[in-house]
């Protein structure tokens, strides 16, 4: 069976209507059980292998021939990737590219968002074990970061692989100045969409798929999903699609010949996709009850920003701001606009003046030929960019730059910026007579976070380490001396199709449509160290959707992990999300070989410790969805890594014995205690993984104001029974001190003392608290719902017991005791009602003993845990959402505002 699927950017703000449907092909390489899952053939480049093709000069325009604003350009034709062999597994761990502070106290870098030419895996993925049944690569045109320390420019690698963006190492205390440059070809990716944001026009990317599927069989086990193209009774040729799994009958039924009805053979029933010969069908966006509308739908972009994990500063202007919009730089006669001299020159400027005066507030600080240059450039993209096909002015609704003058009008911070933006703060030293917190040295990270695009560009390595020291690796070095080596581990998940999995019936097979997980670039690096060795690894989750959990080591040839015997690779957690450990919690959350999940943001520093004897180890790790091991879930364990212990004299080091040996906690890091919470809320993330508190993302409300330096604690919750939803908040970090995970072994065992018992709701609460001191995080997996689907299988045969809903002619003292299938009771007294979260049907008659075998009770129990943070420091605006990052795009985000606890006013 193939299945072939059909890319379309439609109705953009440049390219709209019919005449830019253009499809872009998956060949036959690309698997049936697969092909739906390739949602997003965003990167695929739009123009041959060999030399992008000159843009035709479009009709009606004095300056299209010049002017190539990003998305307003011909496209070339657009082309298949080149199929090429993988890279081979288990090569040597790449170092990333490293961007240091200065002697100065200034961190200096050129972050570049560019594109060429990189092999990843397919969008079938690639299964995750030693020899991998399919060893077909992509060699295509993807988006993704370079940069260069701006006093000492270096060539970047340009190898295959697709590298994090260069690491940044600061000090707390230090001014970060990073010239941000968008230099993007647009050229190369044809159906980019830069700006649909008003929903006028659809905006979001479509899929379209035909079936020449298989043929019907006799007596044959179908999954839901599954689709087949009968060559018999199905006069108009249409496809079908399962909607129920199960045994297909022995003689062939007579399909239906209109969209959507259905017909029941033998187990399994089928749905008429309306897809018949030369007919297509669109995937995405999906209509139903809840459609995928702009702003919260799938679309490339080439449009970009920064946005910084665990920085401690403003989430306005040029800090952490991710309400801002930098588009690619406009080429006019083959140059940039703007070019970097003119960057360099100005952002010199802009960074001067930040050193001296601290973060700008207002767009009137930037040099007046940047803003000038600024307001041409936009005013040209505006004027030249083609709409609906055809070039030429856009319309006032699509233009960028009066939306900028507005808001620099009511004193606010443009959004719109082309080619290049100073990125300028500086990371706070803990002063209790300045600021209520410092920053937390540790390991932290940047990615690009246009909302729409981000999964995309996570997955095309749009991501970096950003690493703060301070007394944290002080006390470390001291202790280890200069024998202590650091690793930089970036997790990431390459794609060119991102995973939107709208059919989830389509991708329980392990390692299906499913992105590998690689490291610094490479699947199953191998890292160095010598006998009796401890290194400092820094490990970042930057996959856009999969958690990752580290198991155990095995010793390579064996099938036993050898984790915590003393003569294997063993690890110790010291820091999590970039905020160091406590003495207490690293002998508890991080003791020996403890398991630790990352969800995808999560970071973790770990001492690794070597055997005295030298050998090869592999680290197995589970990717999964946020609930491992369960028959609908795709977990799947894989070699993350391999450490190659070499031979020679053993070092002696050993991980950190007593706590005056250990980092000292930072005193602005202590539990937020009882008597500071000003204000408590309640969050709840949706199981259509499109909505927070039942809406989906609005651009112009504000979900959550809270006061400046106050702490609140949140109840927050996940009603998906699939996936552990990662809560992210930008700019502060959160303690938690409560989880309550129903489908936790505990909760799930009769007989426990935490069992959570799906029959008494006055057990769905939490069995124990999390005791002080607590760990800081900036992303948590919120614990997914549990769903009991329990059959009434007996009643009380000896007892009248009315139907509850009739209990009105009955005694308040009669009851009827209900045993379900899990051979767990109820007892309803005569007049209760079944109300709650749950619904279940009672026995019928008026006799329990008339229960049915088909009389079901549906218990849905959500999981959640409460935080606590504070909110210093810092006043504006910023966002809280799911990392799955597809989530995010898809509408699963909200915007918070901080606002300022003091006023000028006066009153004399």
């Amino acid at each position: 069976m193939e299945q072939i699927m059909r890319y379309r950017k439609v109705a953009t703000a440049h390219v709209t209507g019919a005449e830019r449907k253009i499809a872009s092909r998956f060949s036959t390489w690309v698997k049936a059980s697969c092909a739906v899952l390739a949602l997003l053939l965003l990167a695929l480049p739009a123009r041959p292998q060999k030399a992008a093709a000159p843009a035709a000069k479009p009709a009606g325009h004095a300056h299209s021939s010049a002017v190539q604003p990003a998305a307003a350009q011909n496209a070339a034709p657009a082309q298949n990737p080149v199929i090429v062999n993988c890279p081979s597994p288990g090569q040597d761990l790449i170092t990333i590219p490293e961007i240091k502070r200065s002697d100065d106290g200034k961190l200096r870098a050129v972050v570049r968002l560019t594109d060429g030419m990189r092999t990843l895996w397919g969008s079938q993925g690639v299964p995750q074990t030693g020899s991998p049944t399919d060893t077909r690569c992509a060699s295509q045109d993807v988006r993704y970061f370079d940069g260069y320390n701006p006093s000492d420019p270096k060539p970047w690698p340009n190898g295959p692989e697709i590298l994090p963006g260069p690491t940044l190492r600061a000090h707390v205390g230090d001014t970060v100045e990073v010239m941000f440059l968008n230099q993007i070809n647009t050229q190369h990716f044809a159906y980019t969409l830069d700006q649909g944001e008003q929903g006028k026009t659809p905006g979001c990317d479509e899929v379209y798929a035909s079936s020449p599927s298989a043929d019907w069989k006799a007596s044959t086990a179908y999954k839901a999903g599954d689709r087949i193209t009968p060559t018999a009774n199905n006069p108009g040729g249409y496809s079908f699609r399962a909607r129920q799994g199960g045994t297909s009958g022995a003689t062939e039924p007579t399909f239906p010949q209109a969209q959507r009805q259905t017909v029941t053979d033998g187990s399994v029933v089928w749905a008429n996709t309306g897809m018949g010969p030369g007919t297509s069908s669109r995937i995405y966006p999906n209509g139903g009850r809840l459609p995928d509308l702009m702003p919260n739908c799938l679309h490339g972009s080439s449009t970009a920003n920064l946005h910084f994990h665990g920085t401690h500063t403003t989430p306005n202007t040029t800090g952490d701001n991710v309400l801002l919009f930098v588009h690619p730089a406009l080429r006019v006669n083959g140059q940039l606009q703007p070019s970097d001299a003119f960057v360099k020159r100005n952002f010199a400027q802009v960074f001067a003046a930040c050193e001296k005066n601290g973060t700008p507030t207002q767009w009137s600080e930037l040099p007046l030929a940047w803003r000038k240059d600024q307001e041409r450039l936009l005013k040209l993209y505006d004027s030249t960019a083609p709409y609906k096909g055809v070039a030429g002015k856009l319309p006032p609704d699509m233009q960028l730059w009066p939306q900028n003058a507005s808001e620099i009008k009511d004193g606010l911070w443009p959004q719109f910026q082309m080619g290049a933006f100073p990125y300028c703060f500086k990371v706070p030293v803990y002063d209790p007579a300045k600021v209520l917190m410092g920053q937390a040295p540790g390991t932290h990270w940047y990615h690009a976070h246009k909302h729409g695009s981000t999964a995309l560009n996570v997955a095309n390595g749009m991501t970096g380490v950003f690493i703060i020291e301070g007394k944290y690796d002080d006390d470390l070095h001291k202790f280890y001396g200069p024998k202590l080596r650091e690793h930089v581990l970036m997790l990431q998940q390459l794609s060119s199709a991102p995973f939107p999995t709208l059919d989830p019936t389509l991708s329980i097979a392990p390692g299906a449509a499913r992105p590998p997980i690689a490291v610094n670039g490479r699947r199953n690096p191998v890292v160095t160290m010598n006998p009796g060795e401890v290194q400092l690894w820094r490990i970042v989750n930057g996959a856009y959707r999969d958690a990752v959990q580290f198991q155990n080591f095995t010793q390579q040839g064996s099938q036993q992990p050898c984790s915590n015997t003393g003569t294997c690779v063993d690890w110790r957690q010291i820091a999590q999300d970039g905020v160091q450990l406590t003495w207490q919690n690293y002998n508890s959350f991080g003791a020996i070989d403890n398991q630790l999940n990352l969800a995808p943001a999560n970071r973790a520093d770990l001492l690794v410790r070597a055997p005295s004897a030298p050998g090869v180890y592999v680290l197995e790790a589970l990717a999964n969805e946020g609930i491992p091991i369960q028959d609908n879930d795709a977990s799947y364990t894989f070699p993350l890594l391999t450490v190659n212990v070499v031979s020679g004299t053993s070092m002696g080091m050993d991980f950190i014995q007593k706590e005056s040996d250990f980092p000292t906690f930072p005193v602005f890091l202590k539990d937020i205690p009882n008597d500071e919470i000003f204000n408590n809320r309640q969050l709840v993330f949706a199981g259509n993984h499109k909505q927070i508190d039942g809406a989906s993302f609005d651009p112009h409300k504000i979900n959550q104001a809270m006061l400046l330096n106050t702490s609140e604690e949140w109840k927050i919750s996940n009603q998906a029974t699939d996936k552990d939803h990662p809560f992210h908040i930008h700019v502060n970090p959160f303690q938690i001190d409560s989880v309550f995970a129903p489908n936790s072994q505990a909760a799930t065992t009769p007989g426990n003392k935490c069992f959570v018992d799906p029959l008494k709701p006055e057990t769905w609460a939490l069995c124990s608290a999390i005791p002080p001191p607590w760990v800081w995080w900036d992303t948590f997996a919120i614990p997914a719902t549990r769903t009991d689907t329990l059959v009434c299988t007996q009643g009380n045969s000896g007892l009248a017991c009315p139907n509850p809903n009739q209990g009105s002619s009955c005694a308040a003292t009669q009851v009827c005791t209900v045993t379900y299938s899990n051979n767990l009771t109820r007892t309803l007294a005569c007049n209760q009602q079944n109300n709650g979260s749950y619904t279940c049907p009672n026995p019928q008659g008026t006799t329990a003993s008339a229960c049915s075998s088909q009389q079901a009770c549906t218990v849905n129990i959500p999981g959640y845990f409460t935080m606590r943070s504070r909110f210093a420091d810092f006043p504006g605006q910023y966002v809280l959402h799911c990392h799955i990052l597809i989530h995010e795009d898809r509408g699963m985000m909200q915007l918070v505002s901080v606002c300022p606890n003091t006023t000028k006013y006066v009153h004399q």
